[in-house]
């Protein structure tokens, strides 16, 4: 994470409660505010007002609502102009060009899009079950898509306890630190 902010030209706050909460993004927003570095500040849930420590941060910038009530691919637009040539880089003949990758980062960890999960296929859920750690449960989730995952975070909502056992009986996360990483990650993404 740390690394991520210091090699950043800009970074990109993606605004909601769940953020504000979570002290991971706390840290990485604190350590950029630090470093000086640019900060564009994006609204990813409809109608949330920024407070606290979070507030402050964003002051009186600007922010780019991705929450749902405006169109997507204008607030896409609103973004690449916000960022113009910031982070570009120049590609020497004799250097080979940066891959893009399909990965962002959306609170503190790295994830694929987390502006449109419900998209996501089954490739797509089982790249995210590997990067939060639980590889060795990526065949689990081979039948689950980006739809799947969040109804799994709305039955985690409306019954609690059906999910958990769930989790341990068809998902096979029988750890209490795997499921604790599994959580936490959905958190972060939904």
């Amino acid at each position: 994470m740390a690394e991520a902010v210091e090699n950043a030209a800009v970074v990109l706050v993606c605004a909601s409660h769940k953020y504000k909460e979570s002290p991971n993004c706390r840290t990485e927003a604190e350590y950029t505010y630090q470093l000086h570095k640019d900060v564009v500040p994006l609204l990813m849930e409809s109608f949330y007002r920024p407070d606290g420590w979070l507030g402050m941060l964003m002051g009186v910038k600007l922010y780019i609502d991705f929450s749902g009530v405006y169109s997507y691919d204008e607030q896409v637009k609103k973004l690449i102009k916000e960022l113009g040539e910031r982070g570009k880089k120049v590609v020497s003949v004799t250097e080979e060009p940066i891959q893009a990758k399909k990965m962002t980062t959306c609170g503190s960890l790295p994830i694929l899009n987390c502006h449109n999960v419900s998209s996501w296929n089954s490739e797509d859920i089982q790249n995210w079950i590997c990067e939060i750690g639980l590889e060795c449960h990526k065949d689990h989730f081979s039948e689950y898509n980006g739809r799947l995952l969040v109804q799994l975070q709305r039955l985690r909502q409306e019954a609690p306890e059906f999910f958990y056992s769930s989790l341990k009986q068809d998902v096979g996360l029988t750890r209490l630190v795997d499921i604790l990483k599994f959580t936490e990650a959905l958190d972060i993404l939904l």
